[in-house]
C-alpha cells in the first residue's frame, strides 16, 4: 500500500513566475530581452538596460535555476542600445549580440562566452547609418554564425546580411533588398545551409558562399511582422501580425512552398489587445515546432492588464489551445519579448514584468501554473494573401573593426517569487508486510532516478527492511527530489508463532513450572508428546494448556535432558511440528 501527498504522477513537473528585480527591462517595446535554449536543457537569457546601458546574461540550469549572472560594461563611447540576439552552441558557448547608436555612428558587437560566462573573444564593427534596426543571429556550418540587420546609407532602409567565422573574423558582409519601409528582418539558416530572410512582407533565399539571391516573393503575409521563419518538410511556416481599425493585434499562420508561393493559411488568431504604437507593441518574436508536429508562439494580450498569451495551433494553422497566464492581474503586467521551447515539453518565456526581467516556466500539457486560463479566440479573416517576385542582388558593405574591451563581473539579479509550482521534497509512504523475523525489500527505484540516500546512510536504489522497522530515503528524480517512506508491519496471513521453551523448573514457585507451548494463538490439533534420553516416552498430550509437570505416574523425575515431539493447526489453518530437546532443572 502507497499513499501519496503528491497530485497525479506530477514529480517532474515544474512551473513558476519568477521577477529578477536588478535587471531593468524598461522599454515595452517587444523583443529587447533575447533568449535561447540549451543543448543540456536549460537556456540563457540577456537584457540591456536601458538607463545604466549595460548588459545583463542570466544562465539557467537544466533544473530551472540560475547557474551565473553576468553583468557587461562597455566603454562609453560604444555604448550598447539593445540586445540584438543570444544564442548557445553544441557545447554550451554563447553567441551575444549587442546593438550600439551613436549620432550617426552605428555598431554591432558580437561576444562569444564560454559556458561559464568568461569571454573567448568579442568583436565590434562600426560605420556611418549602419545598424539602425534590429539584428538577428544563426549558426552556419563550420561553427561560422551569420547576422542579419539594417542599414541607411542612401536615405533607403536596405537589409545588411555579415558572415563571421569561428574566431569572429568577418568573413562577408552584404546589403540587399532596399525600400522605405524600415520593418527589421530576420532570418534562419535552411537545410541547404543557405539563409532565409524575411523583412516584412517580402522573403528570399541567400546563398552565403556567393552572397546571390536564389529567389525571392513579396506579398506573403500581413505587414507589420518581423516572426522568425520556421523551415518545414517541405517549404516554410510564418505568422503576419497586423492591427485592424479597432487597434486589434491579430496573427495568420501562413503556409509557403519551396520557393516562397503562397499554399494556404490557418486560422487568425487575437494575438494583442493593445493599442498600436511604436512603443506599447509587443509583437511576436518567433514559432517553433513541438514534439507532436504542433506549433506555439508566445504573444502579449492586452497592454494595461498584461496577460501572457501561449498560443498552440496544429499542422494546418488551426487553434488547439490558447493559456492566458497572469497570477496577480491588476498588480502585475506580464508583456511578452521572447520565448524558447524546451526538451521537457516547457517553454521558458522572458518578460517585462513591471518594469523588470521576469522569467515563466509553464508546461505545455497542463494547466498547473497559478494565474494561468483557458481561452480560445479565433478572430474572423477578411484579407485574402498573394505573392509575386522581384529580382534583385546584393552589393558588398564596408565596415570598419574596432578595438574593445569588455568589462565582465558576476551580480546579484534579486529573484522574487511571484508564483511556484516545484513539486519538491513531496513525500510518499510505502507500507509493507513480512512475517515476524523475516524481511522484505524496500524498493526505491523510480523512472529516472539517479540518487539515493537512505537514513541508515546506504546510498543504493533498494535495501531490505525487517518486520516492525522503518527506514526513510530520498529519491533524486532529474531536478527534484522526493522522499519515501518505508514502514514493515506484521503479515496478517503469516503462520501464527508457537515456541516451546529449552528448558523449566517444576518446583512448585508457579513460575515456568510446566512445559508447553509459549503463543498467542488458537491451536487445534494439538499433540505433545515428552521422551527419556532413552527415546521412551514419559508424557503425552493433546491440551495445548495442560503441560508436563516433570514427573511420570506421579514420581519427580531426575535432573535430565528429554526430547519432545508437538504438532498442531493454528487459527489461520498453518499446520506446524517441532522437535527438540528439554532440560528439566530442579
Amino acid at each position: 500500500m502507497a499513499v501519496w501527498l503528491l497530485a497525479g504522477t506530477a514529480i517532474g513537473q515544474q512551473e513558476y513566475v519568477h521577477v529578477y528585480n536588478q535587471i531593468q527591462v524598461n522599454y515595452q517595446y517587444f523583443g529587447f530581452a533575447k533568449m535561447a535554449a540549451s543543448p543540456e536543457g536549460g537556456w540563457v537569457v540577456a537584457e540591456c538596460d536601458s538607463a545604466t546601458r549595460v548588459v545583463r546574461v542570466l544562465r539557467f540550469d537544466a533544473c530551472s535555476r540560475v547557474r551565473w549572472a553576468k553583468q557587461l560594461t562597455y566603454p562609453l563611447s560604444f555604448r550598447p542600445y539593445r540586445v540584438s540576439d543570444i544564442l548557445v552552441d553544441s557545447d554550451g558557448t554563447i553567441m551575444l549580440g549587442v546593438q550600439h547608436f551613436g549620432t550617426n555612428q552605428g555598431a554591432f558587437h558580437m561576444t562569444r562566452l564560454d559556458d561559464s560566462g568568461e569571454v573567448i573573444w568579442t568583436r565590434l564593427w562600426g560605420a556611418t547609418n549602419f545598424g539602425p534596426g534590429v539584428f538577428q543571429m544563426g549558426f552556419l556550418p563550420e561553427r561560422r554564425i551569420f547576422f542579419v540587420g539594417l542599414c541607411n546609407p542612401t536615405g533607403l532602409v536596405s537589409d545588411m546580411v555579415g558572415i563571421v567565422d569561428s574566431t569572429g573574423n568577418l568573413q562577408q558582409l552584404r546589403r540587399y533588398y532596399s525600400s522605405a519601409a524600415g520593418y527589421a528582418p530576420s532570418a534562419i539558416a535552411l537545410k541547404n545551409d543557405h539563409i532565409l530572410i524575411r523583412r516584412g512582407d517580402r522573403l528570399y533565399e541567400v546563398d552565403p558562399g556567393s552572397g546571390d539571391v536564389v529567389w525571392m516573393t513579396w506579398n506573403i503575409a500581413p505587414l507589420y511582422n518581423s516572426v522568425i521563419p520556421v523551415e518545414l518538410d517541405s517549404g516554410f511556416l510564418i505568422l503576419g501580425q497586423f492591427s485592424n481599425s479597432q487597434d486589434l493585434y491579430s496573427a495568420v499562420p501562413v503556409f509557403l512552398d519551396e520557393q516562397g508561393a503562397y499554399v494556404s493559411r490557418g486560422e487568425m488568431f487575437r494575438a494583442d489587445g493593445g493599442a498600436f504604437s511604436n512603443v506599447e507593441n509587443l509583437r511576436i518574436r518567433r514559432v517553433v515546432v513541438m514534439e507532436d508536429g504542433h506549433f506555439v508562439t508566445v504573444t502579449t494580450d492586452s497592454l494595461k492588464t498584461g496577460y501572457l498569451s501561449v498560443v498552440i495551433f496544429d499542422a494546418i494553422g488551426d487553434l488547439v489551445r490558447q493559456i492566458y497566464i497572469n497570477p496577480e492581474p491588476g498588480k502585475i503586467r506580464l508583456l511578452n519579448h521572447d520565448f524558447c521551447l524546451l526538451p521537457d515539453n516547457r517553454l521558458a518565456i522572458a518578460a517585462n514584468i513591471n518594469g523588470a526581467l521576469g522569467m515563466v516556466l509553464v508546461r505545455l500539457d497542463s494547466t498547473m501554473l497559478c494565474g494561468a486560463r483557458e481561452v480560445l479566440q479565433p478572430v474572423p479573416y477578411n484579407t485574402s494573401i498573394s505573392s509575386g517576385s522581384i529580382d534583385f542582388q546584393g552589393t558588398d558593405y564596408p565596415v570598419q573593426a574596432v578595438s574593445v574591451e569588455l568589462l565582465v563581473q558576476d551580480f546579484d539579479p534579486g529573484l522574487v517569487t511571484i508564483c511556484d509550482t516545484i513539486l519538491n521534497g513531496q513525500y510518499r509512504r510505502d507500507t509493507l508486510t513480512a512475517c515476524p523475523g523475516d524481511s522484505v525489500l524496500a524498493d526505491a527505484s523510480w523512472p529516472g532516478a539517479t540518487d539515493w540516500i537512505w537514513s541508515n546512510g546506504a546510498q543504493v536504489s533498494n535495501q531490505y527492511i525487517g518486520t516492525g522497522d522503518s527506514l526513510q530515503v530520498e529519491v533524486s528524480v532529474g531536478c527534484l527530489t522526493l522522499v519515501r517512506q518505508f514502514v514493515c508491519l506484521p503479515d496478517a496471513a503469516c503462520p501464527c508463532p508457537v515456541s516451546f521453551p529449552n528448558l523449566f523448573t517444576p518446583n512448585g514457585d508457579g513460575v515456568n513450572d510446566h512445559f508447553r507451548p509459549v503463543t498467542d494463538c488458537l491451536l487445534e490439533d494439538y499433540s505433545l508428546t515428552v521422551y527419556s534420553r532413552w527415546g521412551h516416552p514419559i508424557f503425552s498430550t493433546r491440551d495445548p494448556h495442560s503441560g508436563w509437570d516433570g514427573k511420570q505416574d506421579g514420581v519427580e523425575l531426575p535432573m535430565e535432558v528429554y526430547s519432545f515431539v508437538a504438532s498442531w493447526t493454528d487459527d489461520n489453518g498453518t499446520s506446524g511440528q517441532v522437535r527438540g530437546d528439554i532440560t528439566l532443572v530442579r
